[in-house]
């Protein structure tokens, strides 16, 4: 299969069965190794994915308003449900500049397949930037660069889009929102085991604030679960699967234990066994005195003088 952009426009692929759209996505999918080995083949099958996916997101909004998804189901999700992989985020950002450019009509199909991936997707970046307000001066700059598609096309993209002022913070309830997104697609986990890394990034005093709050948190998870995390953390440990470490999102591998250092000093001397004591020689017993022979009887002066 060889996927070219201009010879597979939208409503020719609109009327392909949904099972050979599937197929079509599933050979990006699939293929990703070997067509970014075909440098220009790859870059025609990523654009051709990109009509795929808006098409593949229409027919998951249609599903999610027919409550056969829940309404939290993403795109990314939904196309991995299909091919049994998950698409790449170039072809998804080919899909957001098909459908922010070409679907409201700022750009032809044909300015899509002329254009070159790396413009549209920088076309993309910049629509992401503004919070996908089209009516933003930028994406008008944006929408001419792709029509007049000069020499220094991608120059200016890169210049327009370094030019946007930083979007506003955060609020709680969009963070939580996007949260929630993370759950959808499956990659929870991955936010919990790259946490301390994030955290190590933060001033001191954030850290200690995140800190009580993860522990809090934990606590509430240890109430919630109960005796349900005590059975999966026996079954952990009887199964004593590592847990992977990540530096920036990079699995790190697991470091080898330190083998003890050899006893290099040399043996003790043995010790000589003691000298027996000898017994000591028995006590001659004491002899009893003999008794006194009794005194003789005292005369009274008397007596002598008579």
């Amino acid at each position: 299969m060889k996927l070219i952009s201009k010879e597979n426009p939208l409503e020719a692929l609109r009327l392909k069965p949904v099972e050979e759209r599937t197929k079509m996505m599933r050979y990006y999918t699939d293929g990703l190794d070997k067509v970014k080995d075909l440098k220009a083949e790859g870059k025609e099958t990523v654009k051709v994915f990109g009509k795929l996916a808006c098409l593949a997101e229409i027919d998951l909004n249609t599903a999610i308003k027919a409550n056969v998804f829940p309404a939290n189901k993403s795109l990314a999700s939904y196309i991995e449900d299909l091919t049994g992989q998950k698409p790449a985020n170039h072809g998804l950002t080919l899909k957001n500049a098909f459908g922010s450019f070409v679907i409201p009509g700022h750009i032809t199909e044909n300015d899509y397949d002329i254009n070159s991936s790396n413009c549209l997707e920088l076309a993309a970046r910049i629509v992401t930037a503004v919070k996908g307000d089209l009516t933003h001066v930028a994406v008008h700059l944006a929408i001419a660069e792709l029509k007049e598609r000069g020499e220094k096309e991608a120059a200016n993209l890169r210049e327009i889009h370094a030019g946007l002022k930083p979007s506003e913070k955060l609020t709680a309830t969009e963070a939580l929102a996007m949260l929630a997104q993370i759950r959808a697609d499956g990659q929870l986990g991955v936010l919990l085991v790259q946490l301390p890394d994030e955290m190590l990034l933060l001033a001191e005093g954030d850290q200690r604030a995140c800190y009580l709050s993860m522990a809090h948190a934990v606590e509430n998870v240890n109430r919630v679960f109960g005796a349900k995390a005590d059975a999966w953390i026996v079954e952990q440990t009887k199964n004593e699967a590592p847990v992977t470490e990540t530096r920036a999102g990079v699995p790190v591998p697991p470091k080898a234990a330190t083998p003890a250092a050899p006893n290099t000093a040399a043996p003790a001397a043995p010790v000589a066994p003691a000298a027996p004591v000898k017994a000591a020689a028995p006590v001659a017993p004491v002899k009893t005195p003999a008794p006194a022979a009794p005194a003789a009887p005292v005369k009274s002066a008397a007596l002598v003088a008579a």
